[in-house]
């Protein structure tokens, strides 16, 4: 089997000082073409951001996301633009 989906070391922040929320913290997964995946835990243990982060919808503050071997983040947050239609100028 391929190495489909590879995430290593990726966090997720929201705000910053004192306001700063951690969603996700130092999150590393191998996930092998075929292979079925659940993610499973409390009300704001992170799951529906890691899903997020996975479908391209947001980026990580840090770390890295690469689906068939290819790299996710580029820095900018392309699909949350595409989610809402429009690409702004640089």
């Amino acid at each position: 089997m391929s190495l489909m989906l590879e995430l290593t070391k990726v966090s997720k922040t929201y705000g910053s000082g004192e306001a700063c929320v951690v969603a996700l913290h130092d999150v590393s997964l191998k996930v092998e073409d075929g292979e079925f995946t659940a993610f499973a835990g409390s009300s704001g243990s992170g799951k529906t951001t890691l899903l997020n982060i996975i479908g391209g919808l947001d980026s990580p503050s840090q770390g890295e996301v690469k689906l068939e071997g290819k790299n996710l983040v580029l820095g900018r947050r392309v699909g949350q633009r595409r989610r809402r239609g429009r690409t702004r100028p640089k």
